[in-house]
């Protein structure tokens, strides 16, 4: 039997634990250069809240065509098949080699934490070519507030809605639209979760991606 379902609490509660996740990423975020300065060598540079959601940006697929196509393809597309792959099959297969059998904070639920983290940067570095180091170290950090996530919740979907509101966001310029403070990121997240709440409410995602994601 598997540890983590895809949803097992109601949708709001799941959106609620999405964003709320999105908006500790990204204001811890502005200290991890800091962290990552004192203990290796790296010398990143200082990250502010318009520095995470820009260099955040810099990892996302570029895509060819109509602005928008490519923001629904970047915000919700990219967002669901890589939160889906790497956080569901991945995942499982990691916690059945590690012989993890209670989705409890331990050291193998670290160990299968930090190495998902380092897959799903290693992805980014190579299939979609980024090699900004402040990028890098964000999207390592972001896998791992995901994992945590997903530990806390013992389901999928707050990682997923975590990814597409980010995804979103750093996005946004596509549409002419530019996030400068924390409260246009606020509305931007408040307008992101009623559109997924109509879209969980009116189509059948969640037994689609119940089936792809195990």
């Amino acid at each position: 039997n598997r540890l983590i379902e895809f949803q097992r609490q109601p949708f709001l509660k799941s959106l609620l634990y999405g964003v709320g996740g999105y908006l500790f990423f990204i204001i811890t975020a502005q200290f991890i250069a800091t962290l990552a300065n004192l203990f290796t060598k790296i010398n990143l540079s200082l990250f502010s809240l318009n520095s995470v959601i820009q260099l955040y940006s810099e990892t996302n697929l570029a895509l060819q065509g109509n602005n928008f196509l490519q923001f629904i393809g970047i915000a919700f597309l990219i967002a669901l098949v890589e939160s889906v792959l790497f956080f569901g099959p991945g995942k499982e297969f990691l916690m059945d080699l590690f012989n993890v059998k209670q989705l409890n904070f331990s050291l193998s639920i670290a160990a299968v934490i930090l190495i998902m983290a380092s897959i799903f940067t290693y992805f980014h570095l190579t299939a979609k070519g980024v090699q900004n180091a402040e990028a890098l170290v964000l999207v390592f950090y972001f896998a791992v507030v995901s994992m945590v996530l997903i530990v806390m919740t013992k389901e999928l979907l707050p990682a997923i809605i975590l990814h597409i509101v980010a995804n979103s966001i750093s996005s946004l310029p596509l549409l002419g639209i530019t996030i400068f403070s924390f409260g246009s990121i606020a509305l931007a997240i408040v307008i992101i979760g009623v559109v997924l709440y109509f879209i969980f409410k009116n189509l059948d995602l969640r037994r689609l991606l119940s089936r792809v994601g195990g």
